[in-house]
């Protein structure tokens, strides 16, 4: 019997969901086990746990399906 599967991080460039919040964000790195991100078209970058990351397909990290969704793209 195994554990619980560890999440997989994302990788730099990915376009991710933070679950907390619902925002869409860029992935630009992992620092002391959480995810960082930028909003898509620019700005503050926030950390979040990597249990809390859903990884978004590219096409779903476009801004129409971004909204069709019901993600948003927020600016912290």
């Amino acid at each position: 019997m195994t554990g619980p599967e560890e999440p997989r991080m994302p990788q730099r460039g990915e376009i991710a969901r933070d679950t907390r919040t619902n925002c869409v964000g860029k992935v630009t790195g992992n620092i002391g086990g959480r995810v960082c991100l930028r909003p898509i078209r620019g700005g503050l970058e926030w950390e979040v746990p990597p249990n809390k990351i859903e990884i978004l397909a590219l096409s779903e990290g476009l801004n129409g399906a971004i909204a069709a969704k019901g993600y948003r793209e927020c600016s912290l």
